[in-house]
C-alpha cells in the first residue's frame, strides 16, 4: 500500500464504527411479525446473507419499511459502539477527515451528534442523497472521494466494510485513493480485510 503520512482517512459508519446489525434486524423482525411475515431468517441467516435485503428483500413492503426505518430518529439513537474502532479512531483523531456513509442525509447531523456523543472525532458527516438509491452506493461513494480529494490536496484512504467499494477503489487505480476493506460482521472473508487491530499498526507506521 503506497500512501503517504499525509494521507487522510475516511470511515464508514455502520458495522465498521458502530454495530447496528443486531438491532437492524431485531426491528426488522418485530416489524414482519406484526404484518405477518412468516419464515423469517434468524440472526446467523441475516448475516450469512449479507444484511437485511439480502434476507428480508423478498417479504412485501420490506424495501419501504426498511427505508423509513432506517432514516427514522429511534432506529439511529444509541447504537453500540464498536470499542476497537473507538480507540483506533481517536487516537488517529489528526488524520480523520471526515465521514462517508450509506446512511439517508435527512439524519446526517443525528449522526454527527451520535459519533461525537461517543468519543469519535467531530467531523463533517457526508450522507447518502435522497436521489442516489441504495443499489447506487459504491459509485457515489467513489465520485465523492474523488472530488474531496481534488478539493483537500491529499490522498484519501477509505476505511470500509464493503467489498464491492474496497474492489471498485482498487480496480480505479486512482493514486488519491486507498482502501482498507475492515473486516466487519457481515463482510465475507478472503478479500484481504483487516481487523482494527491491523488497521491500528497500518496508520501507526504513517504518522
Amino acid at each position: 500500500m503506497a500512501i503517504t503520512p499525509e494521507t487522510q482517512i475516511v470511515l464508514d459508519i455502520d458495522e465498521t464504527l458502530v454495530d447496528s446489525t443486531k438491532r437492524h434486524h431485531s426491528k426488522l423482525s418485530r416489524a414482519g411479525r406484526l404484518l405477518g411475515w412468516t419464515d423469517m431468517p434468524n440472526l446467523e441467516d441475516f448475516l450469512r446473507l449479507g444484511g437485511s435485503h439480502g434476507a428480508f428483500g423478498q417479504y412485501p413492503g420490506y424495501f419501504d419499511l426498511n427505508a423509513r426505518m432506517c432514516a427514522a430518529e429511534w432506529f439511529n439513537r444509541n447504537m453500540e459502539v464498536l470499542p476497537e474502532a473507538l480507540e483506533v479512531v481517536t487516537a488517529a483523531d489528526a488524520m480523520v477527515a471526515f465521514y462517508l456513509t450509506t446512511r439517508p442525509d435527512v439524519i446526517a447531523a443525528l449522526t454527527a451528534e451520535e459519533l461525537e456523543k461517543h468519543g469519535y472525532p467531530q467531523r463533517e458527516v457526508i450522507c447518502r442523497p435522497a436521489d442516489i438509491p441504495v443499489e447506487d452506493t459504491t459509485p457515489w461513494k467513489l465520485s465523492v472521494l474523488k472530488k474531496k480529494a481534488s478539493e483537500l490536496g491529499k490522498p484519501l484512504l477509505m476505511i470500509d466494510d464493503s467489498v464491492p467499494l474496497h474492489q471498485a477503489i482498487l480496480e480505479e487505480k486512482d493514486p488519491n485513493i486507498y482502501t482498507i476493506l475492515y473486516a466487519g460482521v457481515r463482510t465475507p472473508r478472503g478479500n484481504g480485510e483487516k481487523t482494527w487491530g491491523e488497521i491500528q499498526t497500518i496508520l501507526k507506521n504513517l504518522r
